[in-house]
C-alpha cells in the first residue's frame, strides 16, 4: 500500500524521517514523498535556488523501507498559490529537470514524478493556468523534460474531495 507523505523544506529532520521511514517499513507501507517549499502567507514559496541539491541529500541519506525512492516534486504549479504568488510553467519546468538530476546523480533508485496538475483549472494568468497550456510551456521551455520522468501523477478535484492518478511509465 502507498502513502504520499509531505516533506517542507523547513522540516529536513534525518532522525524524525528516518524513524518514520522505519515505521514504514514494519508496517509494509510504501512512502511517496511530496516536496513542498513552505507557506509565505497565502501561497507556498518557489524553490530557492540550489534546492534540489538540498533535497538529494537529505533524500539519499534516509534508509528508504523499499528499493524504489518515489518522489513527487512539488504540487499543482499552475495554481499560482502552489508556485510563489503566479504561475510560470518554464519555472517549473527548470526546477524539476534541475531536481531530477540531482536525485539521479544521488541514486539511480529515486522514480521521480512530476507534480500533479489541476486538470479543472481555468485559464486565468497569473492565478492559474491551463492544464494543456501549461503542460507546452514546459515542453517548449526544457524539450524532452517528460522523457526524464519514470511515473505520472495526475491530480484531479472532484467537488471537495482530492484524488490521485499515478500512472508508471517505465
Amino acid at each position: 500500500c502507498y502513502i504520499t507523505v509531505l516533506f517542507e523544506s523547513k522540516d529536513r529532520n534525518h532522525n524524525k524521517w528516518q524513524e518514520f521511514f522505519n515505521y514504514l517499513r514494519r508496517s509494509h507501507l510504501i512512502p511517496i514523498v511530496r516536496l513542498a517549499t513552505q507557506p509565505d502567507g497565502n501561497w507556498w514559496k518557489r524553490p530557492y535556488e540550489g534546492e534540489e541539491q538540498a533535497w538529494a541529500d537529505f533524500l539519499d541519506a534516509l534508509n528508504w523501507p523499499t528499493k524504489n525512492r518515489y518522489v513527487t516534486i512539488y504540487n499543482e504549479p499552475n495554481h499560482g498559490t502552489e508556485w510563489g504568488g503566479s504561475v510560470d510553467a518554464s519555472s517549473y519546468a527548470k526546477v524539476l529537470d534541475k531536481t531530477i538530476d540531482a536525485l539521479k546523480k544521488q541514486s539511480p533508485d529515486f522514480f521521480i514524478l512530476n507534480a500533479g496538475l489541476d486538470a479543472s483549472t481555468p485559464q486565468e494568468p497569473p492565478n492559474y493556468q491551463d492544464e494543456a497550456l501549461f503542460l507546452e510551456q514546459m515542453e517548449s521551455s526544457v524539450p524532452g523534460i517528460f522523457n526524464k520522468l519514470l511515473g505520472w501523477k495526475r491530480g484531479t478535484r472532484a467537488s471537495s474531495s482530492e484524488r490521485m492518478l499515478f500512472i508508471v511509465l517505465a
